[in-house]
């Protein structure tokens, strides 16, 4: 089998998937199913060189599950959008984060971009430190990277469910880590929640 009938194949079983995802009841009901279906997506997007934002995600997007054909669609327009994306001038993260500030873009489109996973906290940091605050985009990359280490993720998560009582402990290992912003995220986490819960 070619490498581009192996990503027609992989494009189809993902929309399989998606299908089957629907009719079980979303991702709360196949929690393993979606962790699959969300690791085939960006395999999918990694094999064109492409960073996983709602840009490049949408094409990938399946109502029903696609035909051979169709996923050669989809192939097609991801070679395109991986030719014009890698051919377009590079952009240190900084001056994505400032061209986004100054555009007022998406999260979900900016973070990926720049090696960022969307979590809560990071998407409090982008929202209201840049775009609100209007934080110097360098001051916010300095504590953006840090999230890359999955160690600072994981402590992130346990402050996001921590009970008020028992956040000191991620807390204090935030702290070390040198994460910035931390008491107005705190400040902001019911809220945050309340609006993780409605959507």
């Amino acid at each position: 089998m070619n490498k581009s009938a192996a990503v027609v194949e992989a494009v189809v079983a993902l929309s399989k998937m998606n299908q089957q995802l629907e009719d079980a009841g979303g991702p709360e009901a196949e929690g393993e199913l979606f962790e699959q279906y969300l690791a085939a997506r960006v395999d999918i997007l990694e094999k064109f060189g492409l960073p996983e934002t709602e840009e490049f995600l949408f094409l990938l997007a399946s109502g029903d599950v696609f035909t051979d054909a169709e996923a050669g669609e989809v192939v097609a327009e991801l070679h395109q959008a991986a030719t014009s994306y890698l051919l377009s001038p590079v952009r240190r993260e900084v001056q994505v984060l400032e061209d986004a500030k100054a555009a007022q873009s998406n999260p979900f489109n900016v973070l990926p971009e720049i090696g960022v996973i969307t979590h809560t906290y990071t998407l409090f940091v982008y929202e209201s430190i840049l775009l609100k605050q209007q934080y110097p985009a360098q001051e916010v990359w300095a504590c953006l990277k840090k999230t890359k280490q999955p160690e600072v993720i994981e402590a992130l998560g346990n402050l996001y469910s921590a009970d008020p009582a028992e956040a000191e402990v991620p807390l204090a290992f935030l702290r070390i880590r040198g994460l910035n912003y931390l008491n107005e995220f705190v400040a902001a986490l019911p809220a945050l929640k309340e609006r993780d819960a409605s959507s």
